[in-house]
């Protein structure tokens, strides 16, 4: 490693300096004597299903089938939205909340909350009660599933992957961040504080790439969680079973002959398949959405198992460019280009470039921008003039992927691949490259988060701060820590 490299920070633990407590239980355990585990170890056993999915059931026996297992929610509510299960045979759409004793879900009063009446499944580690269901605000009884006797691995050393010993994101105590805290912080201290918090947080995305590295391939599990985030918010989901039902693999990138533009059709062919968005036929099309939707079916695939219908994808609420089809269009011209290299090594090479020079502001805005046109830049295509099949054309090109998005792409994806990558290996040049590339990206339109963090918590002068991508993501650790995170 070179004298002076600059690694991602992983101080922040130190910075909060408010220990975690665990709460004490509001009632007398009727299950398996107490155990200090946290919640997030349950969540992400959860997320990255590190569980035998061929025993699952409910705690009074009925079988389970996840099909999605929901994304993870960042705001106010049930821990993963939008999951998909079959219970006893009949399928299920709605939220799964995650506690480690099923004594919290009365605990933390979700009895009396109508936020999580859409919950479909209560999963815990361990059942504390004697009731194998819980109660809802007006839902009735919600179904439980205990995640202790169906693990993939004994829970230590699944904790250790999740938590303590991940490479990524060694733990020291767990931050209890508290508004004293924050108040105490000013001017470059707060600064200090927020670039450790903008490096936890994608210390914390690492350590989750490096767990799903251990049982699937690298390319695969970096496709899966692009395809995520074309999805946005209000769509992660069907565009994570999209990625499930149509592996990078089965795509056969690499190996395809034509140019960009028909790899591209020929994927979204596929994806709209799957995603149950073909096209229909019809006479009131103009010619070119008539040749456009033909050419759809003709390269397109036979549904599989898991495939989804129009009712899956959301769409009211959306902006008219960010419509499920049109995202799924700006996901194959991103693929299309990946002929030549697969989807993450083109990332990887450009941060190698940078790993064989001084680190320096304009060198990593070089490379910020040429992947934002990797991300973004493809021949003029259907979509380029249409925001959904069949809509009036727009008079002047529209691109796919804006500029907002390919570096959310670049921050929640790329970077936290990247350092999995350079944790593995030991590869200390290309972590102080990245992280060269990463504290150089600029600050981002606030978003809900962001917005509710500068104003309810911070005070302006610490909001002032908040002046590189990297402090933003700071803002949403903070969030995480303060406004969502319980003790449970």
């Amino acid at each position: 490693m070179t004298h002076g490299a600059v690694m991602f920070e992983e101080n922040y633990t130190t910075l909060c300096t408010q220990p975690f407590v665990a709460r004490e239980t509001a009632e007398p355990f009727s299950g398996p004597t107490p155990q200090k585990l946290r919640e997030k170890v349950v969540a992400h056993i959860w997320a990255d299903q590190l569980i035998e999915t061929g025993r699952l059931a409910t705690a009074c026996g009925k079988p389970v089938t996840v099909i999605a297992p929901g994304w993870e929610n960042l705001a106010e509510g049930p821990d993963f939205r939008h999951a998909i299960l079959e219970i006893d045979g009949t399928r299920v759409k709605g939220d799964v909340e995650i506690h480690t004793y099923a004594s919290h879900w009365y605990q933390h009063k979700h009895d009396s909350n109508p936020v999580y009446d859409r919950v479909i499944l209560h999963v815990v580690m361990w059942n504390n009660r004697t009731s194998t269901s819980v109660r809802g605000y007006s839902a009735g009884a919600i179904p439980m599933m205990v995640l202790s006797d169906v693990l993939i691995r004994p829970l230590q050393e699944l904790e250790k992957d999740t938590v303590a010993g991940s490479t990524a994101s060694p733990r020291q105590e767990d931050p209890r961040l508290t508004p004293e805290r924050l108040q105490q912080l000013t001017g470059s201290d707060f600064g200090k504080f927020l670039d450790a918090a903008g490096d936890w947080r994608i210390l914390d995305k690492a350590r989750r790439f490096l767990v799903a590295f251990k049982r699937d391939d690298v390319q695969e599990v970096f496709y899966r969680m692009l395809m995520e985030a074309f999805g946005y918010v209000r769509n992660r989901a069907p565009f994570s079973r999209v990625a499930y039902a149509l592996p990078l693999q089965s795509l056969a990138i690499q190996n395809g002959s034509g140019s960009i533009a028909e790899t591209r059709e020929r994927l979204l062919g596929q994806f709209a398949a799957v995603a149950g968005l073909l096209p229909e036929l019809s006479g009131r099309h103009d010619g070119e959405t008539a040749a456009f939707a033909q050419r759809l079916r003709e390269t397109s695939v036979e549904p599989a198992r898991g495939a989804l219908s129009r009712s899956d994808w959301t769409r009211k609420g959306v902006r008219p460019a960010n419509q499920p089809i049109r995202r799924l269009a700006a996901a194959a011209n991103f693929l299309a280009k990946c002929r030549a290299k697969k989807p993450l090594d083109f990332f990887v090479e450009a941060v190698n470039v940078l790993s064989d020079r001084t680190p320096d502001k304009k060198r990593a805005g070089k490379v910020r921008e040429a992947m934002i046109e990797h991300i973004a830049d493809g021949p003029d295509h259907y979509f380029h003039y249409h925001y959904t099949i069949g809509a009036k054309r727009l008079a002047s090109r529209r691109e796919l992927v804006g500029k907002q998005l390919a570096i959310t792409i670049i921050v929640n994806v790329v970077v936290p691949a990247i350092l999995a990558i350079s944790k593995k290996t030991g590869n200390g040049l290309q972590e102080t490259a990245l992280h060269n590339l990463y504290r150089h990206i600029p600050k981002q339109a606030d978003d809900n988060i962001t917005k509710f963090v500068k104003t309810r918590i911070l005070d302006p002068e610490q909001a002032r701060l908040v002046n590189t991508a990297r402090r933003q993501q700071a803002l949403y650790q903070i969030y995480n820590d303060l406004v969502l995170r319980d003790s449970s």
